[in-house]
């Protein structure tokens, strides 16, 4: 085992990405005086899978892809749309809201200490965003495990593809 390595992902393994996203957007939207509701968050969801996609496939930068975001729920919303100042503004108050609501799956913390005890070095390949990566493993506290953090942004080529 010595010198064995796992490669763990970040959202939907070590915290759970959706519950953070669905509790990020109903505060937000309470904020913004809107109702949450079943289509509202499938909007959300939509278009963060079609925005955040073309990110990592290299169509958008990480700040566009987080603008048309916005810009999709706000269209559902029968919202004027504004400019990119605004999106940014309004995506950093879901953002906020979102940080809040990071949590660690319960599992994760003493699953990781046992593999680091038993010797294991243990990474992270992501296809998130490196800042905001690292970020969420300092936050739900399970950064000290990793000795190695790497993600789509950093490596220049998104799960599963490999760089050529």
């Amino acid at each position: 085992m010595a010198g064995t390595v796992i490669v763990f992902d970040i959202d939907g393994t070590l915290m759970d990405h959706r519950a953070a996203a669905d509790a990020g957007l109903d505060s937000y939207l309470r904020l913004i005086g809107a109702e949450p509701t079943p289509s509202l968050h499938n909007t959300w969801i939509r278009a963060e899978r079609k925005h955040f996609t073309a990110w990592r496939e290299g169509e958008l930068s990480f700040t566009e892809q987080r603008r048309l975001r916005m810009a999709d729920l706000l269209k559902a919303l029968g919202k004027t749309v504004g400019g990119e100042a605004q999106l940014d503004q309004l995506f950093d108050s879901y953002l906020a809201e979102y940080e809040r609501a990071w949590r660690a799956y319960p599992d994760a913390p003493p699953c990781l200490e046992e593999l680091r005890d038993r010797g294991f070095k243990l990474a992270v390949l992501s296809n998130g965003d490196a800042r905001q990566q690292d970020l969420k493993l300092e936050r739900i506290g399970v950064r000290k495990f990793f000795s190695c953090v790497l993600t789509s942004d950093s490596l220049g080529a998104a799960k599963p593809a490999l760089p050529v």
